[in-house]
């Protein structure tokens, strides 16, 4: 409340104190307005207040692995993630345990990594999927961007060395509403959905430059086409800050959207008739943030296959691999 005076309280005339002092009523004109929910909203209180937090439970031992920009989890072996660098590197992308050990590294044949922002691994007819997003665009020049699309492998690459992903799709993707910088990429798999999340600023009405995130949707393709797939707008999301990665669940009820503070995770309602509410009533609601230990930058998250246990990488060397409970 005396943050909210703009001058001393001696300044005033004697009968203004005693009417401040002695007045609930006026007391209650200095205590803060909070901030709207949504876009541009103050960003501590943008998503709820932090229950969860994230630690971490190994270093990785894949030196190669200097730029962790993408996470998801097998859906064929135990305890067993991928991740990829960020742009610089080949279209690699490199196996690790939970425990940070090397599991080796597969990289997709016969095509180049621009910039590689995120992954997803997923459950659709009976198969595991691997897709690896080609999406960044900082300088906002690229017509389309570039998903690519993979089965899991069945088998484990060794340790050292590097095995060959011959059979991949490409899939590429256009923005209705033109070319942005994109961070975060899931696929709701139950509802044959692809989400894409924006990393991007925008000026309120007082000029001030802040964070924005807008999450951008398709349906997932029976067959893949020749030409680009448009991904409509569905909604902006209150973020505590800029999103450097997304993830939905297995069981498509719960989305996560890291930033280079926390991490906040929106949870499906179900309706009356058994369902999941839409994405965007989950989304504008506004999710919990979980607590992310002070990284270099965080970058990459995916659920584990439970769909609850949640993992994060940050980039840098030595590169340390969080975890949160699942609730």
């Amino acid at each position: 409340m005396v943050r909210a005076m703009t001058y001393p309280m001696r300044s005033l005339p004697t009968y203004a104190i005693r009417w401040v002092c002695f007045c609930p009523l006026a007391m209650c004109l200095f205590v803060p307005l909070a901030a709207p929910r949504g876009v541009g909203a103050a960003e501590d209180n943008a998503a709820g207040p932090p229950r969860r937090v994230a630690r971490q439970i190994a270093t990785l031992n894949n030196k190669r692995i200097n730029e962790s920009s993408g996470l998801a989890c097998s859906h064929r072996f135990r305890d067993l993630l991928y991740t990829h660098n960020d742009s610089g590197d080949r279209p690699r992308i490199y196996a690790i345990s939970t425990g940070g050990a090397d599991e080796g590294t597969f990289e997709l044949a016969k095509t180049a990594a621009l910039d590689w922002e995120d992954m997803c691994s997923f459950q659709m007819g009976g198969k595991s999927y691997l897709l690896v997003g080609d999406i960044g665009d900082n300088f906002k020049l690229r017509p389309t961007v570039t998903l690519y699309l993979a089965e899991e492998p069945a088998t484990k690459a060794a340790r050292g060395n590097v095995q060959r992903i011959e059979d991949w799709k490409r899939l590429d993707v256009k923005l209705n509403g033109g070319a942005v910088d994109l961070e975060g990429l899931a696929v709701d798999a139950p509802g044959r959905t692809v989400l894409l999340a924006t990393k991007e600023f925008w000026k309120n009405d007082a000029g001030a430059r802040k964070h924005r995130c807008r999450i951008f949707f398709f349906a997932f393709p029976r067959e893949i086409p020749k030409g680009p797939i448009t991904a409509r707008f569905l909604c902006d999301v209150s973020t505590p800050s800029m999103v450097t990665a997304m993830d939905v669940s297995s069981s498509g009820d719960r989305a996560l959207l890291l930033t280079y503070r926390d991490l906040v995770e929106f949870v499906r309602r179900p309706t009356p008739i058994g369902d999941l509410e839409p994405w965007e009533d989950a989304f504008k609601r506004g999710g919990q943030v979980i607590t992310v230990a002070r990284q270099a930058q965080p970058e990459a998250a995916c659920y584990g296959p439970d769909g609850r246990t949640i993992y994060i990488t940050s980039e840098g060397v030595p590169t340390p691999l969080l975890k949160v409970d699942g609730e």
